[in-house]
């Protein structure tokens, strides 16, 4: 197992908590050399691919608010919507000028660390991932655009959304660099607790949410944990067909080590457009202590 990777999940304003799990992770000398992230996991990604230490990118989450990640636009929003025009409720403008002044892409370019952020291209439906002499600014808004909350982004000739419509925890790129010591950090609950049957249908659209966000990784945690073939799993859309015969090759190619943080509670659907300095560190010091529970000595 020569190299380490880390895999951050997509989930807005939840992002605060995989500071948290780095701080740890850190503190026990586990350095990624390859991380993969998408949407707010691509944000975090890029911040270490740029050179932030723990406490920093601790520090960047407790500045964070609303209005430094978007501008609502609701009248205008509200008025497309009985014009049957599509308009997205909130600008990124804020985010992206937060992200150029916080972010030194110089040494995303120039840094051994391989970083890789994921965005769905909107005309053919294909997962993309970018790495770091390609990443922009604009990519990480790309990997980030949540439909209808922000607009897609223009890349080139294409036109992308958000990363985690089709792989919201993004181990693709580590298995293609035989990557055999993970950690993936999750930003819904998996298989930690039994939760309550749902009482209503915002219980039931936020338990949907869940499973959404973690069913494309629970399916590939399923395949090797039963042993190690995919013969008789369904391929998700995380597992496409194309890819079956890499993660085969993965699963055969000897020893690996996959492990997983992440909260033992649903953070409820207001954590996702919560940027707050209250919420951050309330998640910061969630994600240190789940991952000391969860991952306990990282050398064992």
């Amino acid at each position: 197992m020569s190299k380490r990777g880390l895999v951050l999940s997509g989930g807005g304003g939840r992002g605060a908590y995989q500071a948290g799990v780095y701080k740890y992770l850190t503190e026990n000398n586990f350095y990624p050399e390859v991380i993969s992230g998408t949407s707010v996991g691509a944000i975090n990604a890029v911040a270490l691919g740029c050179g932030l230490r723990p406490e920093q990118l601790i520090s960047l989450w407790k500045t964070i608010s609303i209005g430094t990640v978007m501008r609502y636009r609701l009248f205008r929003a509200v008025m497309d919507f009985f014009l049957n025009r599509l308009s997205p409720i909130a600008d990124p403008t804020p985010l992206e000028r937060f992200l150029n002044d916080n972010l030194n892409f110089d040494v995303l370019r120039s840094n051994h660390t391989q970083v890789y952020i994921t965005a769905t291209n909107i005309l053919n439906g294909e997962l993309e991932i970018f790495s770091n002499q390609e990443i922009t600014v604009k990519h990480i808004l790309a990997s980030a655009a949540i439909p209808m909350v922000f607009p897609w982004q223009k890349i080139g000739t294409q036109l992308y959304w958000d990363g985690g419509l089709m792989a919201n925890t993004p181990i693709l790129p580590l298995l293609e660099k035989d990557i055999r010591d993970i950690v993936v950090v999750l930003l819904s609950p998996i298989g930690h607790v039994d939760s309550d049957i749902p009482k209503n249908r915002s219980e039931v659209f936020e338990r949907v949410f869940e499973l959404i966000q973690i069913g494309s990784f629970q399916n590939f945690k399923y395949s090797i944990e039963s042993g190690r073939s995919l013969s008789n799993v369904t391929i998700s859309e995380m597992v496409k067909s194309q890819f079956k015969g890499l993660i085969e090759d993965w699963l055969g190619g000897g020893e690996f080590r996959l492990r997983i943080v992440s909260p033992k509670v649903s953070l409820g659907m207001k954590s996702i457009l919560n940027f707050s300095p209250s919420q951050a560190d309330h998640l910061i010091k969630t994600g240190y202590e789940d991952a000391r529970e969860q991952l306990g000595n990282l050398e064992d």
